[in-house]
């Protein structure tokens, strides 16, 4: 089971998102994630590359169904 950390503007980013995608990816990173023994096994995430431009940090990405194809 990954340690679970949550950003306030994740938080609130979340909130803000239209119900029917909020639900979604709530129940993702609050119970699938957290239950997970391994979120790499387990889930389709890469860690994501930063352009020169970006000052962000990488973390994980994951695609959606559609996108896997």
């Amino acid at each position: 089971m990954p340690a679970c950390g949550y950003k306030r503007i994740f938080l609130k980013d979340l909130a803000s998102l239209p119900k029917r995608y909020r639900l979604r990816i709530e129940r993702l990173v609050f119970e699938e994630i957290p239950a997970s023994d391994n979120i790499f096994r387990d889930f389709d995430i890469h860690t994501a590359k930063i352009s020169p431009k970006s000052s962000s940090p990488p973390g994980p990405v994951t695609r959606s169904e559609d996108e896997r194809g």
